[in-house]
């Protein structure tokens, strides 16, 4: 019997979801990855298909659960960017506080692609970042 899956299950899953797709299509950004992600939501058999590996190591995966995660994490990096300025982000703030996410998931060989290419710390190391006032712009 399947367990349920659980909150780190899909984050686990949506990383790896984000590789296969950036070494399949050579996308390196993670826009491109939730566009193409919801995108192919009209062509769910080419969906399911390109994530087929999961699938079969977790049955109970819902694929559009794992997009909307990502989804959801890059919100939550520009969100904490927004709070830190107060202003609107910038384009690509969000993509920077992830860098070093993708950076250490660039560096992995997909034959190692059944491993976890980076820890839920990564995004919370970007949060944090974001949050945290620069020096430089105290008593501005």
């Amino acid at each position: 019997m399947c367990e349920p899956i659980t909150a780190e299950d899909t984050a686990r899953e949506a990383r790896r979801a984000v590789m296969h797709l950036r070494a399949q299509h050579g996308m390196w950004n993670l826009d491109e990855v939730v566009d193409w992600l919801f995108n192919a939501q009209e062509d769910k058999a080419r969906l399911e298909q390109e994530l087929t590996p999961w699938k079969q190591e977790f049955p109970n995966w819902d694929t559009l659960e794992v997009a909307k995660r990502i989804q959801d994490l890059e919100a939550e990096v520009r969100m904490a960017c927004q709070d830190r300025d107060d202003r609107e982000t910038k384009p690509g703030e969000a993509r920077e506080a992830l860098q070093p996410f993708i950076e250490h998931a660039e560096k992995r060989p997909m034959e190692s692609h059944w491993t976890t290419w980076a820890s839920f710390d990564d995004f919370a190391k970007a949060r944090a970042a974001c949050r945290s006032e620069p020096e430089s712009e105290k008593g501005e």
